[in-house]
């Protein structure tokens, strides 16, 4: 609103503020009680006008410095807010990479221990086919041996069975046969 406008819309105002006062003044009686209210209304309306004149410039850089004061605060908070609601929305999508390289880390410790798992068992066969090729070779071994042995004891026993049989059977004969046939042999 101008200052014109303002200065009639306050003139208004008073003029009815005036017209409501006046015949209450009236009604006392005399023309003081009327000139008393007309003044009272003349030196508000002059004091408004001072006060508008002088005030007015002040007032506006007051309450402008104040609103641009106010929109700088109310910009800043507004960045300060969207500066928030970006570290917000960053932490959401940290939180969800997270998630996803835990889940990732989880499945990729999942199948080194399988794969470890699957390697323990198959290192257990193969030392397993080796401790029983071994018990096998043993056993072969100790078979091996034990005919050996039933041989050896085969032939001792034969030949203590000869021993006892022979030098009854064996005749004079016999002998001097053998010994043609060494003494045949040697030359």
């Amino acid at each position: 609103m101008t200052g014109g406008k303002r200065a009639l819309t306050c003139g208004l105002a008073a003029a009815a503020m005036l017209l409501g006062a006046a015949p209450a003044a009236a009604e006392s009686g005399g023309w003081r009680p009327i000139y008393d209210v007309v003044m009272l209304w003349l030196n508000f309306a002059i004091l408004v006008f001072v006060l508008v004149k002088v005030l007015r410039r002040p007032l506006r850089d007051f309450f402008q410095d104040k609103k641009d004061e106010l929109e700088l605060a109310v910009r800043r908070i507004e960045s300060d807010k969207q500066r928030a609601w970006q570290r917000v929305e960053e932490a959401h999508m940290e939180l969800e990479e997270n998630k996803a390289r835990l889940e990732r880390v989880r499945k990729r410790i999942f199948e080194e221990g399988e794969r470890e798992r699957d390697q323990l068992i198959e290192d257990a066969r193969d030392q397993s086919r080796i401790m029983i090729e071994h018990a096998r070779r043993r056993i072969d071994n100790q078979i091996f041996l034990a005919r050996r042995q039933f041989k050896a004891e085969m032939v001792d026993m034969a030949v203590d069975m000869a021993l006892e049989q022979l030098p009854r059977e064996v005749t004079e004969a016999d002998e001097s046969r053998r010994i043609d046939f060494y003494l045949n042999a040697a030359s």
